[in-house]
């Protein structure tokens, strides 16, 4: 009668396992943003339910964006990619419904696809210190229309380079709201072989220093003069 007892228990247990409600949506920080992808932290999501005492490992989920992905605000208004950070808190709406824990256990785990990725809250962008270009450092900076394929200028004479130092080097820090458009692109290379990436946006009026995810006021009427002078030869 009891080993009829502790099958019925064994039998149970394995059914509500079986039967655990898989994850339609989650919330969480983003760790990092691939070509196609962002890095989440499920942690919230994955010890969801557990009796046992959580343990301090954090989990980070890969998802997934595809041109069906759409982008918002808790408003329900139109955000692009560019407008998801580092650091910002978002909500995960997945394409299809999965068990995260069982997956990120599994040996084969399943990619995760966002069906929609709703911005919470944005990262805090401002940083403390004034821009530093390093001009020292500096050998070679190439401006780019928009991404990294329409180039308007590749820069390596000294005097060039001190005026493009002269216009970003202590520029501000910025907060606040801005538009998320994407004017140029700056790539600047130092003598060791590092590069930094830069994003002007907000209508010209601020960039983004990819490295530290901190954005910079910019005098918008001198850097389009500055390129201007590359794009009229």
């Amino acid at each position: 009668m009891m080993y009829r007892v502790i099958a019925a228990l064994v039998i149970s247990v394995i059914f509500l396992a079986g039967c655990a409600k898989p994850t339609e949506s989650f919330q969480g920080q983003i760790g990092d943003i691939g070509a196609n992808s962002f890095i989440v932290d499920c942690s919230d999501e994955v010890n969801k339910g557990k009796k046992d005492p959580i343990n301090s490992i954090g989990y980070q989920c890969s998802v997934e964006y595809t041109t069906d992905t759409a982008f918002t605000d808790v408003n329900g208004n139109i955000l692009t990619i560019h407008d998801f950070l580092q650091g910002s808190e978002v909500k995960v709406i997945l394409s299809k419904p999965i068990n995260i824990r069982r997956n990120l256990e599994s040996k084969k785990s399943k990619p995760l696809t966002a069906k929609e990725i709703v911005l919470l809250k944005q990262a805090d962008m401002s940083s403390k210190e004034p821009f530093d270009f390093k001009r020292d450092e500096v050998v070679k900076a190439t401006i780019y229309f928009g991404g990294t394929n329409d180039v308007i200028a590749e820069i390596e004479h000294t005097e060039q380079l001190n005026e493009l130092s002269a216009i970003l080097h202590n520029s501000p820090s910025f907060s606040g709201a801005a538009p998320s458009d994407w004017n140029n692109t700056i790539v600047i290379e130092s003598k060791g072989g590092g590069e930094t990436e830069i994003v002007v946006t907000g209508n010209g009026h601020v960039f983004i220093d990819e490295s530290s995810n901190y954005a910079y006021s910019l005098d918008k009427e001198r850097f389009n003069e500055f390129v201007g002078s590359f794009q009229n030869k």
